[in-house]
């Protein structure tokens, strides 16, 4: 098949790509990284070969439209879960998400402002919603990648995505404290409420998969640093407690939290300040009594 796909159909891997939104194409490209019998080496060079991880990349484009973005995103999730043979070691398929031109080039990919032709004739409440669709699932794959990098990897990881978010930090700490990209209110059975954003959640998953791994890397101490020069915990304590309603987002500040009190080394000013300046003990007793009020 290798070779009838290379010398009879030099455009496959595009094709292939570009039809990922079609369930039997990704069953038949997770075939392909599944094969037992000796031809791993061949499929995996062969997909090196034609830029098959800068295809999919490039696909998390806001032009390409959100069934592609959310295709690509569960394309990729379904890879790291594949049942392969014991004897294809799973590193091999998570490595060439971990290289750091790959990183970028998803980074470059998601915050791409040129919609491009496919979408000059739509209403600008979509190009929106495209732009969002791809901040949510690009962000969402780069926290999938991390976390479906093993222990033995979870260094390396770290450190290429901390290289790699290097030029981008500002940028996200922006997208964390400003509103959602497209505004929406929430009808719920106790009234309207405001939401917090699914942009802002996924950036907020991904920091906090980030601090996960930060006691096993060398770019610790500076990164923890830009954590608390750009007040990471205090936006993500006065969002838990202003988005009373939002049990996703409780979820992230609480693992977050436990993440920074079971890793004293790294965090211990982070503990003191949560602690002393950012007052959530009293914060948590004040919530308390509002509960208790209503």
């Amino acid at each position: 098949m290798l070779t009838f796909l290379s010398e009879r159909v030099p455009e496959a891997l595009d094709l292939l790509v570009n039809n990922l939104d079609l369930q039997p194409i990704c069953e038949l490209l997770y075939r392909l990284f599944v094969q037992k019998e000796g031809g791993d080496d061949k499929i995996l060079e062969w997909l090196k070969r034609g830029d098959f991880y800068g295809k999919l990349a490039r696909q998390l484009n806001p032009a390409k439209g959100m069934d592609m973005h959310i295709a690509t995103h569960q394309f990729i999730i379904g890879l790291f879960a594949l049942p392969f043979p014991d004897q294809f070691p799973r590193d091999r398929i998570i490595f060439p998400f971990l290289n750091h031109s790959w990183l970028i080039g998803v980074l470059e990919t998601i915050f791409d402002e040129d919609c491009g032709d496919l979408l000059l004739e739509d209403s600008v409440d979509l190009i929106e919603e495209c732009k969002q669709s791809a901040l949510i699932n690009g962000i969402s794959v780069l926290t999938s990648v991390l976390e479906a990098s093993n222990e033995v990897k979870k260094q390396f990881a770290a450190d290429s995505f901390i290289s790699a978010l290097n030029d981008n930090f500002e940028t996200f700490f922006e997208l964390l404290q400003r509103g959602p990209l497209v505004k929406t209110e929430l009808i719920l059975t106790s009234g309207r409420v405001e939401p917090f954003g699914r942009v802002r959640l996924s950036v907020a998953r991904l920091f906090i998969e980030i601090l996960a791994c930060l006691p096993l890397t060398r770019q610790c101490e500076n990164f923890v640093k830009g954590f608390r020069d750009v007040r990471l915990v205090p936006i993500m304590l006065d969002a838990f407690f202003h988005y009373n309603q939002n049990n996703f987002l409780h979820e992230i500040v609480v693992h977050m939290l436990e993440i920074i009190f079971e890793s004293p080394v790294p965090f211990e000013g982070l503990i003191q300040q949560i602690l002393e300046e950012y007052s959530i003990r009293q914060r948590i007793v004040n919530v308390q009594k509002e509960n208790d009020a209503h």
